[in-house]
């Protein structure tokens, strides 16, 4: 589903990024030495692809400016080792360094950076980080920029904390993340919602009392909204969007709506129609 986000940019790059992705990635290496400069900036993650087959390389990376905005940046090289000026592919969010008063730098895997946390104390000894962080995710033969779900468990305040859970390459462009307790029960859901070419997704996972963490519900359509923030007492609701063709001609659509409410008893969104 990575893939599909590139459609966007290859009606900038045409043939290239197609060609990019048929040839597949070039062995991983550092950035070559006349690669753009980021100056005061830091490259969190990178990649390298053959084009095509008179030796061009395509190079991209996941850069931190000084004001922590995250950017992925796109490149290309050719034969004399010339390059082309770095163009901007996807603002990814600003970084983030803690959650509470845990350090994150070193706590995620490799070539991850964090752009969204939220915190869980069950008691006074344990407290849960959901983060969101970006890195390359390798899909097929190609390295696509994709985020990642977390859960960092810190005990008694210290300034570590160790990796309990994580969801990796989730989606490839993030619109709403929820760190919430939907039934007003005790127990916290973590939510993504986020969007992989024409299909949008939201994942639900628990963190159980026990600080089990796991993966509860994925909702699929073109577009999801969840309710309940304003009105709690009401219980939280899964607005879903999709869209079907109406008849033959392809541009004519039909928009159908679905509500979805959350149930406590089976820790699930479900239709009151069953």
């Amino acid at each position: 589903m990575f893939l599909l986000r590139y459609i966007g940019p290859l009606l900038l790059w045409g043939s290239v990024l197609l060609s990019a992705f048929r040839h597949g990635p070039t062995s991983a290496t550092p950035l070559p030495q006349n690669a753009p400069v980021f100056s005061g900036q830091e490259v969190v993650a990178e990649r390298s692809w053959t084009v095509d087959a008179q030796g061009r390389i395509g190079h991209g990376a996941i850069v931190v400016d000084r004001d922590s905005n995250v950017r992925e940046y796109l490149w290309f090289e050719e034969r004399d080792h010339s390059l082309s000026s770095p163009k901007a592919l996807a603002y990814l969010g600003q970084r983030l360094s803690e959650s509470g008063t845990l350090p994150l730098r070193g706590l995620l895997p490799e070539g991850m950076v964090a752009v969204r946390a939220a915190r869980v104390t069950y008691d006074s000894d344990a407290t849960y980080h959901a983060v969101v962080a970006w890195g390359y995710e390798k899909v097929g033969d190609a390295p696509i920029a994709g985020y990642g779900v977390f859960v960092l468990l810190q005990k008694g305040g210290h300034s570590d904390a160790r990796l309990v859970f994580k969801d990796e390459g989730v989606n490839e462009e993030l619109q709403d993340f929820l760190v919430r307790d939907f039934g007003s029960d005790g127990t916290t859901e973590i939510v993504d919602i986020g969007r992989s070419g024409h299909v949008v997704s939201a994942t639900v996972r628990e963190i159980g009392r026990d600080g089990r963490v796991k993966k509860l519900q994925v909702l699929d359509a073109f577009r999801i909204t969840i309710f309940g923030d304003s009105f709690t007492q009401g219980g939280y609701q899964a607005y879903l969007e999709d869209v079907e063709p109406n008849g033959p001609d392809p541009r004519k659509l039909c928009y159908r709506f679905r509500v979805l409410n959350w149930s406590k008893e089976a820790r699930l969104f479900l239709s009151d129609k069953r």
